[in-house]
């Protein structure tokens, strides 16, 4: 019974690979991204995972998501906004807990 569900896995990662490899050849990339494309098609099973994350990387993030500033900056911003929100936190959490909320959403100062 297991070997009967390993070959119909198999066939169907062959036949996921073989629509990819396709689909790879006929695009417009370049030769040396179809070579390293088939190459890694070729491997059983774990190929076209493999394909997915190097031949077909995610879409790019919108403008405004996209870190432009120096090496570090948005943890600079994080660090200094960290104290400004911890108290914006610990204000919200105490007028809950005087409006009859429960007061365990408070911030630690750590």
């Amino acid at each position: 019974m297991i070997d009967v569900v390993m070959i119909v896995l198999m066939c169907a990662a062959w036949m996921i690979s073989a629509v990819l490899a396709f689909r790879l050849i006929v695009s417009e990339r370049g030769l040396g991204d179809k070579v390293g494309g088939c190459l890694l098609l070729i491997v059983p099973f774990f190929g076209p995972f493999l394909y997915q994350f190097v031949i077909d990387p995610p879409p790019k993030n919108h403008l405004w998501l996209q870190a432009r500033g120096p090496r570090g900056e948005a943890t600079h911003r994080m660090i200094s906004i960290g104290p400004v929100l911890k108290r914006a936190l610990n204000r919200s959490a105490r007028m809950a807990a005087l409006r009859g909320g429960s007061g365990s959403s408070t911030v630690d100062d750590n």
